[in-house]
């Protein structure tokens, strides 16, 4: 993200500018891989990266161009849950320093399959969701230094070292979206009216989102979408570049998003201990991760607005009920 909105502290990526050639990924690839691949395609996503998926005569790769520490965060983020076994993308490579593109991009090989909210079988989809919350639960018993969105940090020879989160606590994670609420009422994405009582809603609810232990390693953007099956078999957890070190609830605020049923699927494969007020924690953690994806959103110069609005005045009125 830009860091004119968010001072450089809330999200790594900005906007990408101009579209990188279809030649000059297919060079890229090749370079990395070995071989002349046979078509390349942009594939949609968030204003701030660049996706292609790129087909060779040894499989199918998709790179994704973006800021140096989000390639170099996501690609740590998915070997770390392929080291526990979790079936995130193999990554093939990583150019942090625009040695073969103009942006650092990683490139993984694609995994097979789809995502289970292009599939019209049910029952195949509903157990692909429950043995990806069996596969949450062994993430996040992945310990990470920090707190927040993931950062690699570079030494004074230049060298990347260390991938940790970017704050110092977790509280600081939460107040950050809350920090740019001015920008987006003065950018009329919110009105005053809704940013009060999101300041009030958190404000009577930051006991439930205390976190007083160290970060494990969260996705922070599981969606059905980013879960893929093949024949009712989970085969992958893509897109790890929102990934995030904190509490586990924010995992399933965010994915609350998809609905309670799908939730419902998660948390039954993950099995969570339950307080009487895990409910309300998750709601207040799906309000904040929308904030967030408004603040990236809006830094990154893109106007993907509306949804992310009205899941911020569904959770409230919920909190509100």
């Amino acid at each position: 993200m830009a860091d004119s909105m968010v001072g450089g502290d809330v999200h790594p990526y900005e906007a990408m500018g101009e579209r990188l050639p279809d030649a000059a990924v297919a060079a890229a690839v090749r370079t990395q891989v070995g071989v002349r691949p046979d078509a390349v395609r942009q594939l949609s996503g968030f204003v701030g990266n660049q996706d292609f998926l790129v087909t060779t005569g040894r499989g199918d790769f998709v790179l994704k161009a973006g800021d140096a520490h989000a390639v170099l965060s996501e690609a740590w983020a998915c070997e770390r849950a392929r080291a526990v076994g979790v079936p995130a993308p193999e990554v093939v490579a990583v150019d942090a320093d625009r040695d073969t593109l103009p942006l650092p991009y990683l490139l993984m090989r694609c995994l097979p399959g789809g995502p289970i909210d292009d599939t019209d079988d049910v029952d195949d989809a509903d157990e692909a969701l429950v043995a990806a919350g069996r596969w949450l639960r062994a993430v996040h018993e992945i310990e990470v230094e920090g707190y927040g969105l993931l950062t690699a940090s570079r030494g004074p020879d230049g060298t990347w070292g260390q991938v940790r989160g970017r704050e110092s606590t977790w509280a600081d994670v939460v107040a950050h979206p809350l920090g740019r609420l001015p920008d987006l009422v003065a950018a009329r994405i919110l009105d005053e009216s809704l940013a009060g009582r999101v300041r009030a809603a958190f404000a009577a609810g930051a006991g439930l989102l205390a976190y007083g232990r160290g970060g494990v390693l969260l996705h922070a953007d599981l969606h059905p979408r980013h879960v893929f099956a093949e024949q009712g078999r989970l085969t992958g957890i893509i897109d790890w570049g929102d990934a995030t070190a904190g509490d586990p609830a924010y995992e399933f605020g965010r994915y609350s998003r998809a609905g309670d049923d799908s939730l419902a699927l998660v948390l039954r494969g993950y099995q969570p201990d339950r307080d009487e007020k895990f409910g309300r924690r998750i709601v207040l953690y799906r309000v904040l991760w929308s904030l967030y994806a408004l603040t990236w959103e809006y830094a990154a110069g893109g106007d993907w607005f509306a949804g992310h609005v009205q899941a911020v005045r569904d959770g409230l009125r919920t909190l509100d009920a």
